[in-house]
């Protein structure tokens, strides 16, 4: 099976989707290739590349804890513009190479799995700020003052796509093709 998405509107991809409120919005293009037979026991085995371009997917639900987390206020712009992700099907699980989100007042970067039905999220991030974040601030937190000093911590989200759980874990491994995308230096603990 091949599949091919172009200029699809991301809004109506997702409208019957419960977990996004309010709706998401931008184009959609895909390309995905995928087997399953006999000898992948009928499990599917493939790979593909989905990109967002002109969207607003900040109400995503790992979006919205990632913000919560970094103690962000919500501000009007806020806007996750394109996306990039590059995954591979693996029977069971999804593994995903490379996420990136690029937006404003911050942007993401990527890597994890997730089991075929959005359970089991075991992504990493490491958050990238875009603007200047003192007006964005709800408490001085650790974690936002490691940002604006050009030091990043990784972020890890568990649990379900629609239920994430996300926390900070300076310890958690990056890739340094990720590290570099999110630019800046990873903390040390002391």
């Amino acid at each position: 099976l091949r599949l091919s998405v172009e200029d699809a509107n991301v809004g109506q991809l997702s409208e019957r989707a419960s977990f996004v409120r309010p709706p998401v919005s931008g184009r959609f293009d895909a390309v995905l290739s995928a087997t399953a037979d006999e000898a992948t026991r009928h499990r599917p085995i493939g790979a593909g590349r989905i990109e967002i371009s002109r969207g607003n997917l900040y109400d995503l639900p790992a979006f919205t804890g990632i913000l919560g987390l970094l103690s962000l206020n919500p501000v009007p712009e806020r806007i996750v513009n394109s996306a990039t992700v590059v995954f591979t099907v693996e029977r069971d699980f999804v593994r995903i190479d490379e996420m990136n989100f690029y937006g404003d007042p911050i942007s993401l970067f990527g890597e994890g799995t997730m089991g075929l039905t959005g359970d089991d999220l075991n992504l990493v991030f490491v958050p990238k700020l875009e603007k200047d974040i003192l007006s964005l601030i709800v408490a001085p937190v650790a974690l936002l003052t490691d940002l604006a000093l050009g030091q990043w911590v990784p972020v890890v989200v568990t649990g379900s796509f629609w239920a994430p759980k996300v926390g900070a874990e300076p310890e958690a491994k990056v890739r340094e093709e990720i590290q570099k995308r999110a630019g800046g230096t990873q903390k040390k603990n002391p």
